[in-house]
């Protein structure tokens, strides 16, 4: 291997060298999440010369270097400094899950190409690589898929319908939820200002009362009080740690992930592992097909079995379990959607409206017309309370 995949191989960012003969590119080496397809685009965007610098947005950047036969792609990276350089103040990029790359500074990065450069036998001087850099030419290559999250004086704060969402997928160990409920809200701009003047205190801020709010899941699938806030405080220390808005905004989904991985593992300790399955299988589709007997196959117990069993350690039987669910997920359309009550029976397959008014009001205490009025009066509904407690129901 050469020193220069060692060197980039030691950055650990998106990298990747091509070979150039005849006309062709060849990609020879290639480290970090991004496609070929991709990384292509991004050399192609770069206008021909030694070295040139990509702006993809307001704070993520690429270099390319181009050298004899060989083209070298560094990046992109993400450069916690460039609002203050560029006059561009309130932007933060996220990607959640797409990109694997570090945080640097304007210095940091450029030091990178001028070693890269000296590797390569052709050196420049810093301050040329940094007036290239400033001279950045933007290339959408990501399109779509930039999160732009806005800090400004009149932002409104987090609203509670968020907080319940994150919190109910958090007790659900409803882990491909989060990533899709944290982007809608950080694209919905409702984060505010929690620090004046300081961006990033303000974003830790959000990010250590989410925790906070989100620990009460804990409390939900009843973890130990002590447990809980030993996490809560690990969570705090971790993120105070943290040198940049993107590499909080990245700890927040990285910990709520974290926190429904427990309560997902606290839940299934309660249960044996056909029961567990059964469970698990309910709660993420309680209108599937499937009968008592077919999940009982698919576990391998009896009909009875399974329905005695199920019982006994969740606290309802499986139908009632069932019913459950298709009310947990119908609260979240009455909170949420535009739906009618009607059409929210039928998509949770109740026999019509009034059969799904029945069994709403029988495991809420009150109707969806009453819910769907005033949300205050179902936002608390927590379906564990109904779980796990025998004899109750």
């Amino acid at each position: 291997m050469s020193r220069i995949e060692n060197f980039l191989k030691a950055l650990n960012l998106p990298a990747g060298i091509w070979r150039q003969a005849a006309g062709e590119s060849t990609l020879k080496f290639k480290q970090g999440g991004l496609s070929t397809a991709t990384m292509q685009a991004i050399i192609t965007a770069q206008p021909t010369k030694p070295v040139g610098f990509l702006r993809h947005s307001s704070s993520l950047y690429s270099c390319v270097i181009q050298h004899q036969d060989q083209i070298i792609l560094l990046g992109p990276t993400i450069i916690t400094d460039v609002s203050q350089l560029i006059g561009q103040r309130g932007q933060v990029l996220f990607l959640p899950r797409f990109l694997n790359t570090a945080s640097l500074t304007t210095e940091q990065f450029c030091y990178q190409v001028l070693t890269l450069l000296e590797l390569l036998a052709a050196p420049l001087p810093l301050a040329t690589i940094k007036t290239a850099f400033q001279a950045a030419a933007f290339a959408n290559t990501f399109g779509a898929k930039f999160t732009n999250l806005q800090f400004t004086a009149d932002a409104n704060h987090v609203n509670y319908y968020y907080e319940r969402a994150v919190k109910k997928a958090i007790a659900q160990g409803d882990i491909a939820a989060l990533p899709t409920i944290f982007k809608n809200n950080l694209n919905s701009g409702r984060v505010g200002v929690l620090a004046e003047n300081d961006e990033l205190r303000s974003v830790k801020n959000w990010a250590i009362i989410s925790v906070s709010v989100n620990l009460r899941a804990f409390f939900t699938v009843g973890m130990d009080y002590e447990m809980a806030y030993s996490l809560n405080d690990q969570y705090v220390r971790d993120i105070e740690r943290l040198q940049s808005q993107h590499e909080v905004l990245a700890a927040i989904e990285r910990i709520d992930v974290d926190m429904a991985t427990r309560c997902k593992t606290l839940l299934s300790a309660k249960m044996t592992a056909p029961i567990s399955k059964v469970f698990w299988r309910l709660m993420k589709d309680p209108t599937t097909a499937a009968t008592i007997a077919d999940l009982a196959r698919a576990v391998d117990l009896s009909t009875q079995y399974l329905g005695t069993s199920f019982k006994k350690q969740v606290g309802v039987s499986i139908n009632q379990f069932r019913q459950l669910c298709r009310i947990n997920y119908a609260i979240e359309d009455l909170l949420d959607s535009d739906l009618a009550i009607g059409e929210i029976a039928a998509k949770y397959d109740f026999a019509d409206q009034a059969h799904f008014s029945r069994v709403f009001h029988h495991w809420t205490g009150v109707s969806p017309k009453a819910a769907q009025q005033d949300r205050r009066t179902i936002t608390d509904w927590n379906l564990y309370d109904y779980l796990f407690q025998p004899g109750k129901n």
